[in-house]
């Protein structure tokens, strides 16, 4: 999948968790249950207007950058690695950090 198409899908509507599970669902084999949690920060030096942006440390850069907060969990078999959960995240407007947001990826059933 091309990212001009990646980008084209999350443009279409108010992109939700819930819908990036519907996709991936298909991908997962259920007889390996490996999950993965990850954290990263889409850094945004030049951007000061988008309200999920902040200054916040990263691990990468070895220091404060502004970016948009993102956890992600992840389905693996150690070959494949599927997205199936997601949260952006900014302390400023929910009042969440990333291991509250990790903790709603954990335990949020998926039908």
């Amino acid at each position: 999948m091309s990212h001009d198409a990646v980008t084209r899908w999350f443009m279409k509507a108010d992109f939700q968790p819930q819908d990036l599970w519907q996709f991936a669902k298909p991908l997962v084999k259920t007889e390996t249950r490996y999950l993965v949690l990850d954290d990263t920060i889409v850094s945004k030096p030049f951007i000061r207007n988008i309200d999920l942006a902040r200054h916040q440390y990263s691990g990468l850069e070895h220091r404060e950058i502004n970016g948009i907060g993102i956890v992600n969990l992840l389905w693996t078999d150690s070959t494949e690695y599927v997205p199936i959960d997601f949260r952006l995240y900014t302390t400023d407007h929910d009042g969440k950090g990333k291991n509250n947001h990790f903790r709603r990826c954990w335990i949020r059933p998926r039908n």
